[in-house]
């Protein structure tokens, strides 16, 4: 029973922020499209139209702050990763910022925000 309180409390220690970023993976297969749809300082839930395979080496995100992760589990098109190495607080603060300002860039680019 100790060792399931301690999981509870990993798992509460990293807890989760619900977004959803268009994003890209990069695996074995080449660079995909896909979708994050809540991470971590451990790990995200990604929705990818492309197949992946549990306990596939992965990379989420792009440029410097692109982070090496492994496929943890996979149920149709969502898709579970963990972070090889988890983010600090700030990286993790960056990286969300990053993704919200290529969101903003792109939408006005296509000229929905002005």
């Amino acid at each position: 029973m100790e060792d399931r309180q301690a999981e509870v409390l990993v798992i509460r220690a990293s807890p989760r922020l619900k977004v959803f970023f268009p994003s890209q993976l990069d695996g074995a297969g080449g660079i995909i499209r896909i979708h994050l749809l809540n991470i971590s300082r451990t790990g995200a839930l990604i929705y990818s139209s492309q197949p992946l395979e549990k306990g596939q080496k992965v990379s989420v995100g792009s440029g410097e702050r692109a982070k090496l992760a492994i496929v943890a589990w996979v149920s149709g098109a969502r898709a579970g990763v963990e972070f090889r190495l988890p983010f600090h607080e700030a990286e993790l603060d960056a990286f969300i910022a990053d993704q919200n300002a290529a969101l903003a860039e792109a939408a006005r680019t296509i000229g929905t925000l002005r």
